[in-house]
């Protein structure tokens, strides 16, 4: 049996553990003093849905994957950007997905 190999890039979502494509995720990124963002450089964080990130936050997912401990309040504050980041990919996934199809 010959396997395919995708070039798409996957990432480990940290609250179902997860792999699916970047495209469909939002990374979070822990900057120094204890500040959150989605987008910058640094270690990342990936999340695939509101859920997901509600998860990662009781589970210790962000934690985890940034190798440090942040302040649980300060991540609330992330969930905002990360919905709106989401519900963008959601949209821009069913354009696509009706071009495709005319």
């Amino acid at each position: 049996m010959t396997r395919v190999r995708s070039t798409e890039p996957t990432r480990t979502c940290v609250g179902c553990r997860e792999r699916r494509a970047a495209r469909h995720m939002v990374r979070c990124v822990a900057r120094d003093g204890g500040r959150v963002a989605t987008a910058s450089a640094g270690r990342g964080a990936w999340v695939c849905s509101v859920d997901c990130f509600d998860r990662a936050l009781t589970a210790s997912g962000f934690a985890r994957a940034w190798k440090c401990s942040t302040d649980r309040d300060t991540l609330a504050g992330l969930r905002a950007p990360v919905s709106s980041a989401l519900s963008a990919i959601d949209s821009m996934t069913l354009t696509t997905t009706v071009k495709d199809c005319d």
